[in-house]
């Protein structure tokens, strides 16, 4: 795999295949669930991730390898069978998914990145708290002994399933409402320390909705004239574009429903309310 994907391979068809950088290793830890144990073999995992570094390491030592892709998404208070000390607005994270990041970081012979996936449960709160669940995740993950969880400090931090979190007791949010509540919550996991964020279901439908965004990053591609660009799309371009990575940010303290993202040369504000609002800027 290594190998296959280092840039100058070429497919059946004869076109080169792209060169992969990064391998995150399976996915939510699937075929490791332990019936007996009630909770998933993270030992037999990492053992195969280890066996997978390895191998990827020994035909390209500048791949990036990371794992354990811990499925770490909140639930319910009711409904979590191990409760762990994540909690709030945005629900509870089940301790199980925590020992398998634990359990990973001790024994792992190596790692270029940590990954996770989940999102929040539908919050009792505004949608908008939903990003306190990415900044409890990394924190606690961040908090841990660097020195017993090799890594937990230090390593890059890869959302591979970024699950913004839309719902709540009102109900859940579409249109611009969705995009802003997915910018505020983008914020406030990368100011906390998530390096990246895949969006989980960027395509939308022919109009651009998301059940998973509230609104897609482009329109259905199998439906005519798809493929646009939706809202979703121009805001996390020009987040992009103002705020390209290794941008310096300044702490941005923000009165009433906004979030906000300061840097030297621009501020990024988000209101979080229906209504207009004047907004004074240092």
């Amino acid at each position: 795999m290594g190998l296959r994907y280092e840039g100058t391979h070429t497919g059946t068809y004869g076109l080169r295949l792209p060169k992969v950088d990064y391998f995150d290793v399976w996915n939510e830890l699937k075929g490791f669930w332990s019936s007996s144990g009630n909770t998933w073999n993270y030992q037999s995992y990492t053992e195969m991730y280890d066996d997978v570094y390895r191998a990827i390491k020994a035909v390209r030592p500048d791949a990036l390898v990371g794992g354990p892709y811990a499925p770490v998404g909140a639930g319910t208070a009711s409904g979590t069978a191990h409760p762990s000390s994540i909690r709030g607005g945005f629900g509870v994270v089940d301790q199980r998914a925590l020992d398998i990041i634990t359990y990973w970081l001790q024994h792992k012979d190596g790692a270029q990145f940590v990954s996770m996936a989940g999102g929040p449960v539908a919050s009792a709160e505004s949608p908008f708290a939903s990003g306190q669940y990415f900044v409890a995740v990394t924190d606690w993950l961040r908090g841990l002994n660097n020195q017993t969880y090799r890594g937990a400090g230090t390593l890059p931090i890869i959302w591979a399933e970024f699950y913004p979190g839309l719902a709540s007791t009102a109900g859940v949010a579409t249109g611009h409402e969705a995009v802003a509540i997915d910018m505020s919550t983008a914020i406030q996991a990368g100011v906390a320390g998530v390096r990246y964020m895949l969006l989980w279901e960027m395509e939308g439908d022919a109009s651009g909705a998301s059940p998973t965004t509230g609104e897609g990053v482009w329109t259905d591609t199998a439906k005519p004239l798809g493929g646009r660009p939706t809202a979703l799309y121009v805001a996390l371009a020009d987040l992009n574009h103002y705020f390209p990575p290794s941008t310096t940010l300044y702490c941005a303290i923000a009165t009433g429903p906004i979030s906000a993202l300061a840097a030297g040369h621009a501020v990024l504000l988000v209101s979080q309310s229906q209504s207009p609002l004047t907004v004074l800027v240092n």
